[in-house]
């Protein structure tokens, strides 16, 4: 039986000219495991280093191997290089648990949101805080562009390209999601002179603009603004703001004074924060 998975898996492969593979529905072995049979651990194990033994001769750059949640964690990482979220379409809060704990149990590779979808006749705020939930992610879209809105393509590229530019910081920089027993009402990255902080809920965000003058706060809620708790200050900055679509509302300088202030930021929206010239 593993001869022919290993036949057939090497097979698609080889004959599509295919980057790699999903493996999918691993944790259905478990239904083997009282069959009087032999252990099904050692055997999983055993087939998927046969195969991404197999894979590597196949993709010299290296294979793309995506695994799932529930079976996703720390002793995958030798065999797959992609994890994903198990299924929760049109779930934001979900999609950014599942994506985040996904995360935490990565050792290396990257890790996918589910695919986001949302209700064609939604708003732009709540199409937005779909892609939000998983900025901190390898956001996958499910949707049909062109039967799209105005509205949500606008959404759609706007944020698309937000993630784009702020990619370095949420996957490659040091990652604070929060507290789990709250769904990680705040989801914070710094790399270098920038932080990026997704606002899931309304909690006051903590903003180091010594250390990070750079900052990028979303507004991923359904409120016009949030409360920022500054140190350091007063520090002048140059604020931005944007709605959903990717509109400018705002912009001009603004002197933070120490403690907290409440920014203006629409529903959904984006706040970038820079040092004053």
């Amino acid at each position: 039986m593993r001869a022919h998975v290993l036949e057939v898996c090497t097979r698609l492969v080889a004959d599509h000219g295919l980057d790699g593979l999903k493996l999918d529905f691993l944790d259905d072995a478990t239904g083997y495991a009282d069959d009087g049979g032999d252990p099904v651990g050692p055997a999983m194990a055993l087939l998927l280093g046969d195969l991404r033994a197999a894979l590597c001769a196949l993709c010299p750059r290296g294979p793309l191997v995506e695994v799932r949640q529930p079976y996703a964690g720390p002793g995958m990482s030798a065999y797959g290089n992609l994890l994903r979220a198990t299924d929760c379409p049109a779930d934001a809060t979900a999609n950014r648990i599942r994506t985040i704990d996904a995360a935490l149990c990565a050792i290396g590779g990257a890790v996918h949101s589910d695919m986001l979808m949302w209700d064609p006749g939604a708003s732009a705020e709540a199409a937005a805080r779909q892609i939000q939930s998983v900025l901190h992610a390898v956001p996958q879209l499910s949707c049909r562009i062109g039967e799209l809105s105005q509205e949500h393509r606008e959404v759609v590229t706007f944020w698309l390209r937000q993630w784009r530019r702020l990619r370095p910081v949420l996957l490659d920089g040091e990652v604070e999601p929060g507290r789990p027993d709250e769904l990680y009402p705040l989801v914070r990255a710094h790399a270098g002179d920038a932080q990026v902080v997704v606002a899931h809920a309304e909690r006051p965000v903590p903003l180091d603009l010594m250390r990070h003058p750079r900052a990028d706060l979303v507004n991923a809620t359904a409120a016009d603004g949030l409360v920022c708790v500054v140190r350091h200050a007063p520090l002048r900055a140059t604020l931005t703001t944007y709605d959903a679509r990717g509109r400018v509302t705002r912009s001009g300088p603004h002197t933070f004074a120490p403690g907290a202030v409440r920014l203006d930021i629409p529903p959904s929206g984006l706040l970038t924060v820079r040092p004053h010239d």
